[in-house]
């Protein structure tokens, strides 16, 4: 019933059965979709969530997949790969429209072993013309970047080198340095679990440290808008070029990083050098480079990235994030919390299908 609904969508070469979803994902692991489409369009996006809704069928929008862990089960549902990359300059406006909350962006300190750090790169844009944009929620970051700079758009400079799609970008409240997406965001035009398209304002998503509402409601993102800089591209560019050369030095076959960092109340409690989770893990856990379970293993080149070294399985690294957390807890007495997202069915784990 649900492949001849999608037939109505998209052609039948364009609709996958049992598609493995590790070449999905930046670490590389997945099982298969049940059912896996590609949206090229909003619209495809919105009619394939509407089918899979109508009919009482799991579904999960999935991005770039950096930070996603999907089981090796893989996913009983329809997996709908975001493809959608539209960009439209709406409006140029006198002033922001939202005077925005702070965000705590637990910065690391400057520390000679780390092997970035965002240091020399920020600077104030404030006083830069503002323009309003819309980005299609499947437009990877990096892509975004180049192309606004090209039409002599700035802002988004300090999410170089971040391995995620716009949706996702919004999802986490991503933050590279000082920023985070939040700060330049307007609304978005959602999707819910029950197929209804609606748009909300900034007010609504309650943006916080790698935190957005739509962790708790599970909405997706089809459209969202911006304000943004009409400033100095040269600078951005090269801004935008040196960030991602220091991102490009993280471990590539992983999800990112794994935990989000501490608070400073938790810092200055515990008397730690660095708000750094991947501090944690190596200099107290004594963790990096030798964690390992089958073939993931706590990176080398930085404690909170977990990689896969070639064939791993999921279940192996959410084991390893578990003896983290456990031996976090045990010997300092915090918890760590995971950026990562889990999707499918973890049977050693307890976690249910995320659908």
């Amino acid at each position: 019933m649900l492949y001849q609904k999608l037939q109505k969508i998209f052609p039948p070469q364009r609709i996958l059965r049992n598609q493995p979803l590790a070449v999905y994902s930046t670490i590389g692991i997945g099982g298969p979709a049940e059912y896996l489409v590609e949206a090229k369009t909003t619209p495809e996006l919105t009619a394939s969530v509407r089918v899979a809704t109508e009919n009482n069928f799991p579904w999960y929008i999935l991005g770039n997949g950096s930070n996603t862990l999907i089981s090796d089960e893989g996913f009983s549902g329809l997996v709908i790969v975001n493809k959608c990359e539209q960009v439209s300059i709406l409006k140029d406006l006198p002033k922001p429209i939202y005077t925005r909350y702070a965000i705590n962006a637990r910065l690391q300190q400057p520390n000679p072993e780390e092997f970035f750090t965002f240091s020399g790169l920020d600077y104030d844009e404030n006083d830069q013309p503002v323009v309003c944009i819309q980005l299609d929620s499947g437009l990877k970051l990096q892509a975004a970047i180049y192309k606004l700079i090209s039409k002599g758009i700035t802002g988004l400079q300090w999410f170089s080198g971040i391995p995620g799609t716009i949706g996702g970008a919004i999802f986490m409240n991503a933050h590279g340095g000082t920023k985070f997406i939040s700060d330049y965001f307007l609304s978005a035009v959602i999707i819910g679990k029950d197929g209804k398209v609606r748009e909300e304002p900034w007010s609504y998503f309650k943006f916080g440290y790698d935190f957005s509402q739509l962790h708790y409601t599970r909405e997706a993102i089809i459209t969202a808008t911006f304000e943004l800089k009409r400033g100095d591209t040269s600078k951005a560019g090269n801004v935008a070029k040196e960030w991602a050369r220091r991102k490009s030095l993280q471990p590539q076959r992983s999800l990112g990083s794994t935990f989000q960092n501490l608070t400073y109340e938790t810092r200055d409690k515990l008397n730690l050098p660095t708000t750094s989770a991947g501090y944690i893990i190596d200099k107290i856990l004594n963790l990096k480079g030798i964690k390992k379970k089958g073939n993931a293993i706590v990176s080398d080149k930085s404690a909170n990235f977990i990689e896969n070294l070639g064939g791993a399985k999921a279940i192996d690294v959410y084991e390893i994030i578990q003896e983290i957390k456990s031996e976090a807890k045990n010997k300092i007495g915090i918890d760590l919390i995971e950026e990562i997202q889990y999707l499918g069915n973890f049977n050693k784990s307890g976690i249910k299908p995320r659908n």
